[in-house]
């Protein structure tokens, strides 16, 4: 259940179902039965309301719709922002599909997931640096130095590693889809931190 609350988008959760007079089941194609009482438990996104009850709600069976279902679409209201459908693409998949596969077999893959004749995805977020995904199981970043040395200049920041198989990738599934979103995410799962490797840690 979706309600409009002072202008934020407010997500309201039907919880347990309370039989009112006689029992009946709630949905299309139910006959005969009384009203069911539905307790009504909403959310707020701002937590305004934090599972906060309100009136209950009376729901009643009607008739089975003859045909197939309708859904109505109100197109004049819009909410949040679609951006797309897609995936991510993490360093372990790039390798596979950059350097395990061979080209034929790469090119069927990519036209299968970002071309108009596959599933046309539309989204693509990729890790700035290694996720928990890697291809040798060694997480990276874009500015690794030996232990004991560090970088705060940024002086040696280099995106080489993903020269080898995940932009030339991403400039694959461009070339499919010029409408691709490519939304690049900034990952530290090495745990750089003052020279120190520490992984899985971040500071705040």
């Amino acid at each position: 259940m979706v309600r409009r609350v002072a202008g934020s988008l407010a997500v309201a959760a039907l919880a347990v179902a309370v039989p009112i007079g006689r029992a009946a089941a709630v949905g299309a194609g139910v006959s005969g039965g009384g009203p069911v009482g539905v307790q009504v438990v909403q959310t707020t996104a701002d937590l305004s309301q934090a599972l906060t009850r309100l009136p209950d709600a009376r729901l009643s069976p009607g008739r089975a719709p003859r045909g197939p279902p309708v859904i109505a679409v109100e197109d004049t209201q819009r909410y949040q922002r679609f951006i797309g459908v897609g995936g991510g693409l993490t360093d372990s998949s790039a390798w596979l599909i950059g350097d395990e596969l061979s080209a034929s077999a790469r090119a069927s893959l990519l036209a299968d997931l970002f071309g108009r004749s596959g599933i046309h995805l539309s989204f693509l977020r990729v890790p700035m640096g290694a996720s928990d995904y890697t291809a040798t199981g060694v997480p990276y970043t874009y500015d690794d130095l030996p232990p004991g040395r560090s970088d705060p200049s940024l002086a040696h920041m280099s995106i080489a590693h993903d020269l080898a198989y995940i932009v030339p990738t991403l400039r694959a599934a461009l070339a499919l889809n010029r409408q691709l979103y490519i939304q690049a995410n900034p990952v530290d799962c090495s745990g750089v931190d003052e020279g120190q490797q520490r992984a899985g840690q971040r500071r705040p």
